[in-house]
């Protein structure tokens, strides 16, 4: 097995008992002057061949197998309706390892999950402090771990630790948990990453796996199963030796204060965050196909990939990213007969419940790539690929296929402040400025407009927008039925175009904006983890762990072999990303192909 070597360099300052966040330490000065740069550690990264990784394969799903029972999701009581953290069972009487930071107090009550869907009762049993303080007021950093214990007698299954085991830098290392607030999601995710080599006198683990909240206090396990460390943050997890060391007072109830030493430090994110590199074998057979791509374009800007699907010019990708411009075209990753690689495109069919797209290019004899569409080329473990995403990287399956609908916590809005005017009209306020993914939109309406249709339907008053509005957003018994605030408008989805009619000065002008989440996602999120503005209701996806950007979506993904085994259909969070199967595809693009070619729009 070769390794690759990558140096990190970090800048860090070691202190006793300092956090390690700084918005935690509000009125404390921090002393630079020692500070040096310094290598702290050698970055050691697998590179498999294409046998290597089809072993690699066998080893995650047969890992995953075997461990999956014994991960659970945590829920405080009174029951918090999408989970609160993750745990899992260290000893077969049901005692449960999770995180501190969950603030489960000794001796409350707790909900426990398990990976098939079954509920038992458990107790908080003792944790590390959070808040605790030195004599000058000073906070102190104490293990993230606590434990609960499941309430019911029995013989529940348990990972195994081994404390004489030392996890190194390198290591293929697997995150099992239950992320995705709003979504529940169960069985566990699975995500699949490498160990980073420890920074000089941080005791945290690090890894490349990906996580979210919810993840807090599930396990990271090595191929053996063995169980290395508790998630405490985003690629952190707390080692178990505080676990071993205080056991017998954790297992009393008690809130125990055990400050340990610490580091404040400037992290370098990892030169490659998969989980190996792949042998020049590797890249080949996955990306042999790979000319079946196309970039689709808004002008010269990119805005999504797109899957060639038949010869004759036709090309599917994400609809919400291409349905507002009319200057589509279509970059091809080779030239052809005549010389040309840029094609002006057009949709010609469509699908607003799976939020695809069919274009059609003036072009004939164009590559396809080869569908697998047996049931098995989906299952947890699988190792997947997504081909035009820089730099190739490879991904795990990490949930399988399920219906991702459109619950109550997720239905789109029409995100604009409207209020009553002096004569009851509707007069627009702008948009709520913490928004991100409205800032496209601010320039085009100004404050004292005034409202006079929303998607053609009059709004004279600031009641009647009102009425139009919930209509436009939420389900209704008839056409003047009751409102169902709990279910969406039929083919309402976030993304989906929204025309507003408003008289400026004298003139009448209409402003086309977009549905969006309901979700509060702030700046610094948007900016750190993009995700796509449509990421829910769709009738069949599966999630996999690839790091795109939302422009990225509308491309294939592949196996080992370079088949077709799904689109990229959304950027969910940060950790998913879902996929359409091919089976599904399939059908699809067999009714949007006679759709195109009979000229019957959707």
């Amino acid at each position: 097995m070769i390794r690759f070597m990558i140096l990190v360099a970090t800048w860090s300052l070691t202190t006793v008992g300092e956090t390690l966040f700084a918005q935690a330490l509000p009125n404390r000065p921090i002393d630079y002057s020692d500070l040096k740069p310094s290598i702290d550690a050698v970055e050691t990264v697998r590179l498999l061949s294409a046998d290597k990784a089809s072993a690699l394969e066998r080893d995650v799903r047969r890992a995953y197998a075997a461990l999956a029972p014994s991960v659970v999701r945590i829920t405080q009581l009174p029951e918090h309706p999408t989970g609160d953290g993750s745990g899992v069972i260290v000893h077969k009487d049901g005692l449960i390892l999770t995180c501190s930071h969950l603030r489960l107090e000794p001796k409350s009550a707790v909900s426990i999950e398990f990976f098939d869907g079954r509920r038992v009762p458990g107790t908080a049993l003792g944790r590390f402090r959070l808040d605790a303080r030195d004599a000058q007021g000073r906070l102190i950093v104490c293990p993230d771990i606590g434990l609960v214990r499941i309430a019911q007698k029995g013989e529940w299954p348990a990972a195994r630790i081994d404390p004489r085991w030392t996890p190194k830098g390198g290591e293929i290392c697997l995150a099992i948990g239950y992320p995705g607030n709003p979504v529940r999601l169960s069985p566990p995710l699975l995500r699949l990453g490498r160990l980073l080599t420890p920074v000089l006198k941080w005791r945290r683990l690090r890894s490349t796996t990906s996580s979210s909240p919810g993840d807090s206090g599930g396990p990271l396990f090595d191929l053996e199963g063995r169980l290395l460390g508790i998630c405490s943050g985003t690629g952190r997890y707390e080692p178990l030796a505080p676990f071993h060391q205080y056991r017998k007072r954790l297992l009393e109830g008690e809130i125990v204060s055990a400050p340990v030493e610490d580091s404040r430090a400037r992290e370098t994110k990892a030169a490659d965050p998969g989980a190996f590199a792949a042998a020049l074998d590797l890249q080949d057979a996955a990306q042999r196909h790979v000319a079946g791509v196309v970039h689709v374009l808004d002008g010269a800007v990119e805005i999504a990939l797109g899957l060639i699907v038949d010869p004759d010019g036709y090309v599917l990708t994400k609809q919400s990213l291409v349905s507002m411009t009319n200057r589509l075209k279509c970059r091809m990753r080779f030239l052809n007969s005549n010389t040309k690689m840029v094609y002006d495109a057009r949709i010609v069919a469509s699908s607003a419940k799976h939020d695809l797209a069919l274009l059609k290019i003036e072009a004939k004899r164009l590559p396809t790539i080869p569908w697998n569409t047996q049931a098995d080329s989906i299952s947890l473990g699988r190792i997947v690929a997504s081909l035009e995403v820089e730099p190739l990287s490879f991904a795990v399956i990490g949930a399988n296929v399920s219906a991702d609908p459109l619950t109550s916590e997720v239905i789109p809005q029409i995100l604009l402040k409207v209020n009553a005017g002096p004569h009851g009209e509707a007069v627009i306020g702008g948009f709520p400025e913490h928004r991100a993914d409205l800032d496209a939109f601010r320039d085009l309406v100004k404050s004292g407009d005034v409202l006079v249709r929303l998607n053609g339907l009059q709004t004279p008053t600031f009641e009647e927008y009102g009425r139009v509005s919930d209509r436009l957003i939420y389900a209704s018994r008839g056409a003047n039925g009751p409102i169902d605030y709990n279910r969406p408008a039929d083919n309402s989805f976030a993304g989906d175009p929204v025309i507003l009619t408003i008289r400026r000065d004298g003139h009448v002008l209409d402003v086309h904006i977009v549905k969006v989440n309901p979700g509060d996602r702030n700046r610094l999120d948007a900016y750190l983890s993009p995700v796509s503005l449509r990421r829910h209701g769709f009738p069949a996806v599966f999630a996999h762990d690839g790091r795109l950007s939302p422009s990225q979506c509308g491309g294939p993904v592949v196996n080992l072999a370079g088949e077709v085994i799904g689109l990229n259909i959304a950027r969910a969070d940060n950790t998913r990303t879902l996929a359409i199967p091919a089976g599904v595809l399939k059908e699809l693009v067999d009714h949007l192909l006679a759709q195109a070619k009979t000229g019957k729009a959707n």
